[in-house]
């Protein structure tokens, strides 16, 4: 061939072939130029910023999780380990003779707007220190964390850290009003990861052009986004249209699988039941929307044999004001940490002496349950 000629695979691209192959090409270098801040965010779309909640990258298993390192959060400096945990890095190979307390749960478990050293795990097993020995806590709470996200982090990542005790402590996440539901994102986000759409997007994602789109029009605008902005907005007295992220009994069977999860790798399971400030209210006026996902915690724990700290009944007795014990409309204070922290570790007193925390199930079988809240469609 000489240097002239036409190359037989241009030849037969023709004239209108060759003119979109080079406005495709100049499109790419365009968008690469020009768009280099949305690329960057698609690569790792940020939720939206807020001066007073916790800002988490999307995943597609969990929806969103934490990024290692230092931050603050409502005036506290955290520290988030490589698991994406709050908290010093824990080694994934357990000492001899080292027990483990790992607690699961959303913003209230976790300690939104208290220091690490001040969340009851913390303080709860620094009051064992003397009768228990060498243990070490595990904070595996994430705000706006429901039961679906706990159980595929736990998959994912937390039981590799073999705890000995698990504290379940999910409640507000899963019984919100909210636009979405958990199970369909995790279901959209599935599909998306696996199959043919899977290998279409890995052939396409080369292209600058194919990335702008696919984040502006699935990322951004899709399902996927309304996870992006995490409320804590809890409860919807009255309000019967909206949708809970978990409906209630799909609550109630995650809290049974969370027990038979943690049964798998001879952990035994606790629950903590959380307090909210209408809890020390003389009268709230009727019941509130999220005392049924109460009721499924408090049955699967005596349907499991399973201790459970209750939080209101604590709350309810200290005598203490909403204000001292809560550091706003939802989290607990300080001295709430304090207060659930020292009935934690009474709860895990004997079990530090050998005892085991569970007795023997019952036996019966999970309840259905009727979710007035809610509507038909989302109680389920």
């Amino acid at each position: 061939m000489s240097p002239l000629s036409t190359p037989s695979w241009l030849k037969r691209l023709g004239v209108a072939g060759v003119a979109s192959l080079v406005s495709f090409a100049l499109l790419e270098g365009l968008a690469r130029v020009t768009l280099e801040d949305v690329l960057a965010e698609s690569s790792a779309p940020p939720p939206s910023p807020t001066p007073w909640g916790a800002t988490l990258k999307g995943n597609p298993y969990l929806l969103w999780e934490y990024t290692p390192g230092i931050r603050e959060e409502a005036g506290q400096s955290v520290h988030i380990n490589l698991l994406g945990l709050r908290g010093q890095q824990i080694p994934t190979d357990k000492p001899s003779g080292e027990r483990r307390v790992m607690a699961i749960g959303d913003s209230s478990i976790y300690g939104f707007g208290v220091a690490d050293d001040a969340v009851f795990l913390e303080q709860a097993l620094s009051l064992l220190t003397e009768d228990a020995g060498n243990v070490q806590s595990i904070n595996a709470a994430i705000p706006g964390y429901s039961t679906y996200q706990s159980i595929n982090l736990l998959e994912m990542r937390a039981l590799t850290l073999q705890p000995d005790v698990l504290i379940i402590g999910s409640l507000w996440s899963d019984n919100n009003f909210d636009t979405f539901r958990d199970r369909d994102l995790l279901d959209a986000y599935s599909r998306f990861e696996s199959g043919l759409p899977a290998r279409i997007h890995r052939a396409l994602s080369p292209s600058a052009v194919y990335r702008v789109l696919d984040y502006s029009l699935r990322v951004r605008r899709g399902p996927e986004a309304k996870a992006r902005e995490v409320g804590w907005t809890v409860g919807n007295e009255g309000g019967t249209d909206g949708m809970r992220r978990v409906g209630i009994n799909e609550y109630a069977r995650n809290l049974d699988r969370l027990v038979e999860m943690a049964h798998g790798i001879q952990c035994e399971v606790m629950f903590l039941l959380l307090a909210h400030p209408m809890d020390l209210e003389v009268t709230s006026g009727g019941s509130a929307a999220w005392e049924i996902y109460r009721t499924a915690m408090r049955d699967t724990a005596r349907r499991h044999g399973l201790p459970l700290v209750d939080v209101p009944q604590l709350f309810s007795a200290s005598n203490m004001s909403a204000s001292e014990l809560f550091s706003d409309a939802l989290h607990p204070s300080e001295l709430g940490h304090a207060l659930i922290g020292q009935a934690v570790a009474e709860t895990l007193r004997n079990w530090s002496f050998g005892t085991p925390l569970e007795s023997l199930p019952l036996g019966e079988p999970r309840p259905v349950y009727n979710d007035t809240f809610a509507t038909t469609r989302t109680a389920h």
